[in-house]
């Protein structure tokens, strides 16, 4: 399971990166969709233009802000996760509980969008559509 949770945090630390370079110094807040092919940020300043509608939409949902909350989000489940299968994994009487179980099959829930990544292991692979 170590190596499910170093792979876990060593995404999330890329996805860290990518979020904070794309927002640049000024780190100015929530992005948003301003309307066609613009999406803005707090202080109205366009961050980009794409494509399409559509496209900005995404792009906004998308946002570093949002990325960087979510990347923290994870920390937090992977420690939970962690927690629970290390009380657990030194049970006395050498049964796994359901908690464990649960807690395994999250921390592998979770590397499934990195399921691409030439560090994945297959036997992390889940039922999770991606």
């Amino acid at each position: 399971m170590s190596d499910l949770v170093e792979f876990l945090l060593a995404r999330i630390v890329e996805d860290e990166a990518a979020a904070r370079a794309c927002w640049g110094d000024d780190q100015a807040g929530w992005w948003h969709h301003t309307g066609g092919e613009h999406v803005a940020d707090d202080d109205g300043a366009t961050v980009c233009e794409a494509v399409m509608s559509d496209e900005a939409v995404h792009i906004a949902r998308w946002d570093p802000a949002r990325i960087l909350a979510e990347c923290a989000a994870k920390r937090a489940i992977i420690a939970r996760c962690c927690r629970v299968c290390d009380e657990l994994d030194v049970h006395p009487n050498g049964l796994v509980s359901a908690r464990a179980v649960l807690a395994r099959q999250v921390l592998a829930d979770l590397a499934q969008p990195y399921a691409d990544h030439p560090e994945f292991n297959q036997p992390w692979r889940s039922d999770t559509p991606r």
